[in-house]
């Protein structure tokens, strides 16, 4: 059973949440950025769309989860989509695709659209390829699809996710270049690991820590930054549309970001960190307040993952027995005739 009205909900220490959207059947694969021929089926289940409002500071955080796993959705990540039920979703160091079944209907799908379009930043590829103009570029012949009114992937075509990585992925690196973020494999990894599976992994509990200290009122005020601030808004009407702050992405890949540096340190890269330009985030929604976590913030979350060289293995450890599990689960649940999305193996034909 789906639905996008607020199927649950309830009140918080400081503020309120509430379920925004539900459905009973979805998928999350992960392209890896360590071996680009390579991609994985991260985790199946339920997916949910939580909205937490903290009521002290005026913050909210969005949240998408697939069966446990999690991610932010936020106004400065790209959330993509590329076919009548899938969507792409990039975050620095991360590139997954969403994807449901053919059972779940448009109506439930144009659902989620207004959530993605109220809470993210949303491409539709089928107005692309009409030739609409996204960061002053004319998109029209970055695809290799005829013009047309369908989407120019179907959901369940051949070497779907080699298509993804060819087509779809430079339009998501290119919108976060435009946010001043790095796409594309982690600059702090370490090599000969598998850093994106370890990223992932660490996301997705960085995104459960934040969404729980909101939830139950762990920050103070000095641990986050709000901005721009009044006096810096220079729109015509002087102030703000929403009064409430919405969530930046680098309020959790900097938490992810100072968990892979102490990683990296440990391993005797230190010196390469000069190297290293600092990121130049530029928030797109002048008119629209965002949020963060300052050094303070971060070290509290920071503290609460460990980042010790035996926890990081452990981390690591545990996200591949997961993976088993999950791998393990998907093909007993294919066995017992439970409806699945049939996903490529990344072999061509």
């Amino acid at each position: 059973m789906a639905s996008s009205s607020r199927t649950s909900g309830g009140v918080l220490p400081h503020g309120k949440f509430s379920e925004i959207f539900r459905y009973n059947s979805a998928f999350v694969m992960q392209l890896s950025y360590d071996d680009e021929t390579k991609h994985w089926l991260k985790a199946e289940g339920y997916f949910v769309v939580t909205l937490i409002i903290e009521m002290t500071y005026s913050i909210l955080v969005t949240v998408c989860e697939v069966d446990g796993f999690k991610w932010p959705l936020t106004k400065d990540s790209a959330i993509i989509r590329m076919a009548e039920r899938a969507f792409a979703i990039a975050l620095p160091g991360l590139f997954y695709g969403l994807c449901f079944p053919p059972s779940c209907r448009e109506d439930i799908i144009e659902s989620l659209v207004g959530v993605f379009m109220e809470y993210g930043h949303y491409v539709d590829l089928k107005i692309l390829v009409t030739g609409k103009i996204l960061f002053n570029f004319t998109l029209l012949g970055l695809f290799n699809f005829p013009y047309s009114r369908a989407y120019p992937l179907l959901d369940n075509q051949p070497n779907f996710w080699k298509i993804v990585r060819r087509q779809v992925q430079p339009l998501a690196h290119d919108i976060l270049r435009g946010f001043g973020l790095f796409p594309g494999r982690s600059r702090f990894c370490v090599p000969n690991e598998d850093s994106s599976l370890l990223r992932a992994i660490r996301m997705s509990a960085v995104t459960k820590l934040i969404e729980n200290a909101i939830s139950f009122g762990i920050f103070s005020f000095t641990d986050i930054i709000i901005s721009p601030n009044q006096q810096q808004f220079n729109g015509s009407s002087n102030r703000f549309i929403l009064d409430i702050a919405y969530a930046s992405v680098t309020g959790f890949t900097y938490v992810v970001d100072t968990i892979e540096v102490s990683w990296f340190m440990s391993k005797g890269f230190g010196s390469l960190l000069n190297l290293l330009l600092p990121p130049l985030h530029v928030w797109p929604y002048p008119e629209i307040k965002f949020w963060r976590l300052d050094d303070h913030g971060l070290v509290v979350i920071v503290q609460q993952m460990g980042t010790s060289d035996e926890k990081g293995t452990n981390v690591m450890e545990q996200g591949k027995e997961n993976e088993n599990e999950r791998e393990m689960a998907i093909v007993a649940a294919r066995d017992k005739g439970k409806e699945i999305i049939v996903v490529d193996s990344g072999e061509d034909e």
